[in-house]
């Protein structure tokens, strides 16, 4: 799943070095796009501390998705602590949360190579559209991606954020 995503999260992203209008709509996109690695990281923790309690009650849970959200900062968004209910990867794909960062990171890599050399990252899009590799990480080594984990990988997408983003 997350290798496809790439490619459906890619598209999103070559779209905005192909329209009018493409430096506005990528702005909205890369703000989703921070958005995304913030809730994803709040949800990962709300789930990976929900599974460490033993026979929560419902209220344990409002406590718990209260106390993640406001250590995430939700506050000054505005939430519900009850809003985790409809979260359905909770309750059919348990751990599916990491999912949207990693392959969100790999298709952000494709629109740097696009916007850093045009037709670069369409090409690799291109090249890899038809791959048949379903193991991520293994599929990112022969596409040519960093890997999410990397070590340096997060500061590069900081730093882009930072450099769209920031007036």
């Amino acid at each position: 799943v997350d290798v496809l995503e790439v490619f459906s999260q890619g598209m999103e992203y070559l779209s905005l070095c192909y329209s009018e209008g493409a430096d506005a709509l990528a702005r909205v996109k890369l703000a989703d796009s921070l958005s995304t690695y913030v809730e994803q990281a709040a949800f990962g923790t709300f789930e990976h501390r929900l599974y460490q309690l033993e026979n929560p009650t419902v209220e344990d849970l409002y406590a718990l998705y209260d106390e993640v959200a406001l250590e995430f900062g939700f506050e000054s968004v505005g939430y519900d602590k009850r809003e985790f209910i409809t979260i359905g990867h909770f309750y059919t794909n348990p751990l599916y949360i990491d999912s949207y960062v990693v392959s969100n990171d790999a298709a952000l890599q494709i629109y740097q190579l696009e916007r850093e050399n045009a037709g670069e990252g369409l090409s690799k899009y291109e090249k890899h559209l038809d791959t048949q590799e379903v193991w991520f990480l293994s599929f990112l080594d022969t596409a040519g991606l960093e890997s999410p984990f990397a070590p340096d990988r997060l500061q590069s997408v900081r730093d882009l954020f930072c450099q769209e983003l920031l007036p």
